[in-house]
């Protein structure tokens, strides 16, 4: 059985101190060596680069959980995360957000592409 994971995004009175924390209280792994769109950390609500690295972020993690080592972790978070964003991170709420691994894996389910040739992506 799947355990229950749930993401959730909050910021203090500063746009600065954005923080993510996974609900079993594991962090959740930026993935700047993939990708580095925001060494400033995670942002959610627009379409920028912090929300791009929310997003692969997200997207790897749960991809993790739910198949490990049975497929490319890497190459499909990194062919599917920018739909992602603009499909669900781009829509969150500035001040705060709380998405389940359930909706990011059914979002997955939807609309998520396994790439042609995955090995570009290594």
């Amino acid at each position: 059985m799947t355990k229950q994971v749930s993401y959730n995004g909050s910021r203090g009175h500063y746009s600065g101190n954005a923080t993510v924390e996974r609900s079993d209280g594991y962090y959740l792994k930026p993935r700047n060596n993939w990708v580095n769109h925001s060494p400033g950390g995670f942002e959610w609500g627009y379409g920028g680069s912090g929300p791009s690295q929310l997003s692969l972020a997200i997207l790897a993690d749960t991809l993790e959980d739910r198949i490990g080592n049975k497929g490319s972790i890497k190459a499909l978070a990194l062919h599917n995360y920018q739909s992602f964003k603009w499909d669900v991170v781009s829509r969150f709420n500035r001040s705060k957000f709380a998405i389940s691994q359930d909706v990011v894996w059914r979002w997955y389910e939807d609309n998520g592409q396994t790439p042609e040739y995955p090995d570009d992506y290594d």
